[in-house]
């Protein structure tokens, strides 16, 4: 939220600059951001979930989710009382198969027609407020960061090396 209160004592501290590290993804418009590249900089390692957080990021997982429910085929205790860590490579690849449906597969029932009226809710929602086009991202200049680990021979990490990368 450094982003955020820069932003909001930028006229009274005109020489402000704010370093931001995986902040949030969600938080500026592409026109508030593209604004704050002369006053923030921010830092976001590779992989980082956070700076990737939006409204759509989420609805997106949402919807997957409960897909994923829909498209199991054996009951869902078995799903979640099964003990996969003695499984190898080759096992775990063929679980998709066996514990779900093709995505065009899925068949018919209560719940994934409950839940395809719900995301048609949901779209027409967004369009009576208006809301649908409002893409939120990352304030400032925008640094990717990649972090590169090397190991010792006796198994420990030895120094690591933090290569930044302009992320455009």
């Amino acid at each position: 939220m450094a982003s955020v209160l820069g932003l909001m004592l930028r006229k009274q501290y005109p020489k402000l600059y704010v370093l931001g590290f995986s902040p949030p993804g969600c938080v500026f418009s592409e026109r508030m951001a593209e604004e704050s590249k002369e006053f923030v900089c921010s830092y976001v390692l590779h992989n980082d979930i956070v700076p990737r957080l939006s409204y759509h990021s989420l609805v997106n997982l949402r919807n997957d989710l409960v897909e994923i429910i829909a498209r199991i085929k054996v009951p869902k205790h078995k799903v979640f009382d099964s003990n996969y860590k003695h499984s190898n490579e080759s096992t775990l690849a063929e679980l998709p198969d066996k514990l779900l449906h093709g995505r065009e597969e899925i068949p018919a029932s209560d719940f994934l027609s409950n839940f395809e009226e719900f995301k048609q809710r949901q779209i027409e929602r967004q369009q009576e407020r208006d809301r649908q086009n409002i893409n939120m991202t990352l304030p400032g200049e925008l640094f990717d960061c990649i972090l590169f680990i090397s190991w010792s021979l006796l198994g420990a990490i030895s120094p690591i090396f933090l290569t930044l990368l302009l992320f455009k």
